[in-house]
């Protein structure tokens, strides 16, 4: 069994290359509930969707968020009538599964429960687990105003100031049981090439997660989000700027280096800085465009970390 963790977008590519080589029941994906937001009274995790919906086979490539061929007339009707959540566009498809999850968290259910019906109904073999039941909130400051990170990323493109990023309530939360017991018999341990600020963060930042993922017996590798100084996608750039952090597969080795064995960078990385660190350094090609390139890399990781 292996355990990956994970975000929305670059993890969850690798994850989909991983499936095509390995029974579904043998994986265990822990992702990232942070971005996680509450909109028209709906719950709506993301991460989470992004996982299920491409394992479901019903993930939108072309858009690279929701689910293919979906309609928008729920969006259209209800924007029509009061348009503050203009700029988050909810298809009918994916209506359905934030109104199910909403109801089921309302009768009670946990949120890892809630995950399991819905993988179970999508016909999902795959655990996956969202990295806690409680509530965990990423908020960007500008200076003046506190925003969820929804609101920074798809209303402001990422085109304002970062003066900090806080992970709310992060201090009171704890690991799932299910995340919990999926890295402790897992034989290898993967953090999934994922935004490391903000998608990997929030899950190594709940209680005792560093120390649980150590504890462990599995080997445990990462694999590099940035290639020469260019993430895979999204705001991790200007996030790790935020912080006083260079951007580079480096400073991303530097980031998880007390808890992995292993580095995986691109063939085409020369850092002599590598050399500094007290972890693996691997390289091969780390492309995940295409579905070729996925399953070139999933094969890598499991013909040389798993198998």
């Amino acid at each position: 069994m292996l355990t990956v963790l994970s975000g929305g977008t670059g993890s969850r590519k690798l994850i989909d290359g991983l499936v095509k080589i390995i029974p579904q029941k043998e994986i265990n994906v822990i992702v990232n509930t942070a971005d996680d937001i509450e909109i028209y009274g709906l719950y709506i995790s993301p991460d989470v969707d992004s996982v299920i919906y491409t394992l479901a086979g019903i993930f939108d490539e072309e858009r690279g968020w929701g689910i293919k061929n979906d309609t928008f007339n729920f969006h259209e009707m209800i924007t029509r009538i009061v348009p503050t959540y203009s700029w988050f566009h909810i298809g009918d498809k994916d209506l359905a599964i934030h109104v199910l999850r909403t109801n089921l968290l309302k009768s009670g259910m946990k949120l890892t429960e809630v995950t399991k019906f819905l993988c179970e109904k999508l016909n999902i073999d795959c655990k996956i687990i969202p990295m806690t039941n409680d509530k965990v909130t990423t908020y960007i400051f500008d200076g003046i105003k506190k925003r969820h990170f929804q609101e920074f990323w798809v209303l402001h493109r990422g085109n304002m100031p970062i003066k900090s990023i806080i992970f709310d309530n992060i201090e009171n939360a704890t690991p799932s049981n299910e995340a919990v017991e999926a890295i402790l018999k897992s034989k290898l341990i993967i953090i999934g090439p994922s935004n490391p600020i903000t998608s990997i963060n929030p899950i190594l930042s709940l209680a005792r997660m560093k120390d649980i993922i150590i504890s462990s017996e599995a080997k445990k590798i990462a694999i590099s989000p940035i290639v020469k100084g260019s993430p895979f996608s999204g705001p991790a750039a200007k996030l790790m700027e935020s912080l006083g952090l260079e951007v580079s597969a480096y400073q991303v080795a530097k980031i998880y280096e007390d808890i992995i064995d292993v580095f995986i960078i691109d063939e085409n990385e020369n850092d002599d800085r590598f050399k500094e660190l007290n972890i693996e350094i691997v390289k091969t090609n780390i492309s995940l465009k295409t579905q070729e390139d996925r399953i070139r890399l999933a094969k890598f990781i499991v013909n040389n970390y798993y198998k």
